[in-house]
Protein backbone atom coordinates (compact mmCIF):
# COMPACT_ATOMS: atom_id res chain seq x y z
CA UNK A 1 0.00 0.00 0.00
CA UNK A 2 1.36 3.21 -0.66
CA UNK A 3 2.37 5.82 1.84
CA UNK A 4 0.13 8.69 1.36
CA UNK A 5 -2.60 6.22 1.35
CA UNK A 6 -1.98 5.22 5.54
CA UNK A 7 -1.73 8.47 6.03
CA UNK A 8 -5.64 9.98 4.36
CA UNK A 9 -6.31 12.10 7.69
CA UNK A 10 -3.92 14.78 6.76
CA UNK A 11 -5.74 15.73 3.55
CA UNK A 12 -8.67 16.78 5.23
CA UNK A 13 -9.15 20.82 4.21
CA UNK A 14 -7.57 23.38 6.72
CA UNK A 15 -10.86 24.52 8.05
CA UNK A 16 -11.93 21.10 9.25
CA UNK A 17 -8.32 19.71 11.19
CA UNK A 18 -8.43 19.65 15.02
CA UNK A 19 -5.56 21.55 16.60
CA UNK A 20 -2.09 19.70 16.72
CA UNK A 21 -1.01 19.58 20.59
CA UNK A 22 1.76 22.00 21.24
CA UNK A 23 4.66 20.21 21.51
CA UNK A 24 6.34 18.82 25.25
CA UNK A 25 8.93 21.47 26.44
CA UNK A 26 11.99 19.39 28.01
CA UNK A 27 14.56 21.75 29.60
CA UNK A 28 17.41 22.13 27.07
CA UNK A 29 15.96 21.92 24.38
CA UNK A 30 15.72 25.02 22.41
CA UNK A 31 12.95 27.64 22.13
CA UNK A 32 10.26 26.53 19.92
CA UNK A 33 9.86 29.69 17.02
CA UNK A 34 6.20 29.39 16.05
CA UNK A 35 6.11 31.36 12.68
CA UNK A 36 2.59 30.87 11.86
CA UNK A 37 -0.38 29.78 13.97
CA UNK A 38 -2.73 26.95 13.47
CA UNK A 39 -5.37 28.57 13.72
CA UNK A 40 -7.51 30.97 11.08
CA UNK A 41 -9.94 33.43 11.43
CA UNK A 42 -12.58 35.33 8.68
CA UNK A 43 -13.82 38.57 9.02
CA UNK A 44 -16.99 38.70 7.44
CA UNK A 45 -19.67 41.64 7.26
CA UNK A 46 -22.59 41.16 10.22
CA UNK A 47 -25.77 39.93 9.58
CA UNK A 48 -27.18 42.66 11.78
CA UNK A 49 -26.81 46.30 12.06
CA UNK A 50 -24.09 46.28 14.67
CA UNK A 51 -21.90 49.41 16.05
CA UNK A 52 -18.77 50.63 14.18
CA UNK A 53 -16.38 49.72 17.28
CA UNK A 54 -17.74 45.84 16.62
CA UNK A 55 -16.31 43.22 14.65
CA UNK A 56 -17.51 39.69 13.35
CA UNK A 57 -15.01 36.91 12.77
CA UNK A 58 -15.52 33.11 11.71
CA UNK A 59 -13.06 31.19 13.71
CA UNK A 60 -11.81 28.21 14.35
CA UNK A 61 -14.42 25.66 16.12
CA UNK A 62 -11.01 24.89 19.08
CA UNK A 63 -10.39 28.85 19.42
CA UNK A 64 -11.38 30.22 22.93
CA UNK A 65 -12.10 34.07 23.44
CA UNK A 66 -8.41 34.54 24.67
CA UNK A 67 -7.30 32.62 21.49
CA UNK A 68 -9.31 35.29 19.44
CA UNK A 69 -8.12 37.85 22.24
CA UNK A 70 -4.09 37.12 21.69
CA UNK A 71 -4.41 36.64 17.75
CA UNK A 72 -5.41 40.08 17.39
CA UNK A 73 -2.68 41.76 19.53
CA UNK A 74 -0.17 39.74 18.96
CA UNK A 75 -0.15 38.87 15.52
CA UNK A 76 -2.39 42.45 13.80
CA UNK A 77 -1.48 44.61 17.08
CA UNK A 78 -5.59 45.52 17.29
CA UNK A 79 -6.35 46.57 20.20
CA UNK A 80 -9.40 44.25 22.36
CA UNK A 81 -12.10 45.07 24.59
CA UNK A 82 -14.03 42.19 25.09
CA UNK A 83 -14.40 39.22 22.77
CA UNK A 84 -17.74 36.59 22.58
CA UNK A 85 -18.22 33.31 20.74
CA UNK A 86 -20.87 31.45 19.85
CA UNK A 87 -21.21 28.24 18.14
CA UNK A 88 -24.12 28.31 14.99
CA UNK A 89 -25.84 25.20 13.47
CA UNK A 90 -25.46 24.29 10.10
CA UNK A 91 -27.86 25.76 7.41
CA UNK A 92 -30.21 24.10 6.42
CA UNK A 93 -30.40 23.16 2.09
CA UNK A 94 -33.51 22.61 0.38
CA UNK A 95 -33.12 21.61 -3.26
CA UNK A 96 -33.75 25.14 -4.15
CA UNK A 97 -31.34 26.57 -2.21
CA UNK A 98 -28.58 24.10 -3.29
CA UNK A 99 -28.94 24.67 -6.60
CA UNK A 100 -28.77 28.74 -5.89
CA UNK A 101 -26.07 27.74 -4.21
CA UNK A 102 -24.04 25.89 -6.63
CA UNK A 103 -24.99 28.40 -9.60
CA UNK A 104 -23.77 31.14 -7.78
CA UNK A 105 -20.75 30.66 -5.34
CA UNK A 106 -20.76 34.29 -3.60
CA UNK A 107 -24.41 32.75 -2.01
CA UNK A 108 -23.61 34.45 1.63
CA UNK A 109 -23.17 30.86 3.62
CA UNK A 110 -22.23 32.39 6.58
CA UNK A 111 -24.98 34.75 7.11
CA UNK A 112 -27.68 33.50 9.86
CA UNK A 113 -31.26 31.49 9.08
CA UNK A 114 -34.18 31.43 10.81
CA UNK A 115 -34.38 30.16 14.58
CA UNK A 116 -35.23 26.40 14.61
CA UNK A 117 -39.03 26.53 14.68
CA UNK A 118 -38.92 28.13 11.00
CA UNK A 119 -36.20 25.76 10.44
CA UNK A 120 -38.54 22.69 10.11
CA UNK A 121 -39.64 23.30 6.19
CA UNK A 122 -40.19 20.26 4.13
CA UNK A 123 -37.32 19.38 1.64
CA UNK A 124 -34.25 19.64 3.88
CA UNK A 125 -31.65 17.34 2.50
CA UNK A 126 -29.06 18.40 4.60
CA UNK A 127 -26.87 20.93 6.92
CA UNK A 128 -23.37 22.56 6.50
CA UNK A 129 -20.81 22.00 9.31
CA UNK A 130 -21.81 24.01 12.34
CA UNK A 131 -18.84 26.98 12.58
CA UNK A 132 -18.06 29.42 15.36
CA UNK A 133 -18.58 32.92 15.05
CA UNK A 134 -16.37 35.44 17.52
CA UNK A 135 -17.41 38.67 17.89
CA UNK A 136 -15.23 41.41 18.94
CA UNK A 137 -15.11 44.98 20.64
CA UNK A 138 -12.68 47.42 19.54
CA UNK A 139 -12.03 50.47 21.17
CA UNK A 140 -14.44 53.52 19.66
CA UNK A 141 -11.16 55.69 18.04
CA UNK A 142 -10.58 52.18 15.93
CA UNK A 143 -12.93 51.70 13.40
CA UNK A 144 -13.26 49.52 10.33
CA UNK A 145 -15.60 50.27 7.21
CA UNK A 146 -16.33 47.76 4.23
CA UNK A 147 -14.24 49.13 1.25
CA UNK A 148 -16.39 49.58 -1.86
CA UNK A 149 -14.42 47.91 -4.00
CA UNK A 150 -16.74 48.01 -7.04
CA UNK A 151 -16.70 51.91 -6.97
CA UNK A 152 -14.75 52.50 -10.07
CA UNK A 153 -16.17 49.50 -11.98
CA UNK A 154 -19.63 51.08 -11.71
CA UNK A 155 -19.51 52.99 -14.91
CA UNK A 156 -18.81 49.81 -16.61
CA UNK A 157 -21.04 47.61 -15.13
CA UNK A 158 -23.55 50.31 -16.16
CA UNK A 159 -22.31 50.25 -19.55
CA UNK A 160 -22.45 46.41 -20.11
CA UNK A 161 -26.24 46.08 -18.33
CA UNK A 162 -27.46 49.22 -20.70
CA UNK A 163 -25.26 46.18 -23.43
CA UNK A 164 -26.99 43.22 -22.41
CA UNK A 165 -30.80 44.88 -22.52
CA UNK A 166 -30.03 46.09 -26.46
CA UNK A 167 -29.42 42.40 -27.05
CA UNK A 168 -32.15 40.64 -25.36
CA UNK A 169 -34.23 43.64 -27.34
CA UNK A 170 -32.63 42.46 -30.61
CA UNK A 171 -33.19 38.49 -29.21
CA UNK A 172 -36.87 38.97 -28.53
CA UNK A 173 -37.20 40.92 -31.99
CA UNK A 174 -35.45 38.21 -33.68
CA UNK A 175 -37.59 35.33 -31.90
CA UNK A 176 -41.16 37.29 -33.60
CA UNK A 177 -40.08 37.22 -37.08
CA UNK A 178 -38.65 33.01 -36.65
CA UNK A 179 -41.36 31.93 -38.27
CA UNK A 180 -41.57 34.16 -41.48
CA UNK A 181 -38.88 31.96 -43.50
CA UNK A 182 -40.39 32.70 -47.05
CA UNK A 183 -39.42 36.96 -46.05
CA UNK A 184 -35.50 37.57 -46.55
CA UNK A 185 -33.80 38.67 -43.63
CA UNK A 186 -33.56 42.15 -44.03
CA UNK A 187 -37.62 42.82 -44.66
CA UNK A 188 -37.93 41.10 -41.41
Amino acid sequence: MAHWMKRAGSILPFWKRTIPPFPVYWKGDPKNRVFLPTFWMKLVKPDREMPPDYLQFIVHKQMSTHDVKNYLEKIYEVPVLRVRTEIRRGIPFTKEMWLKYVRNPGYPIHQRFPRDAEREMSGVINFTDEFKVAYVQVPEEVKFTWPDIFKENKPLMEKALEERKKFSKEQKRLEKSKGSKDLPAWFR
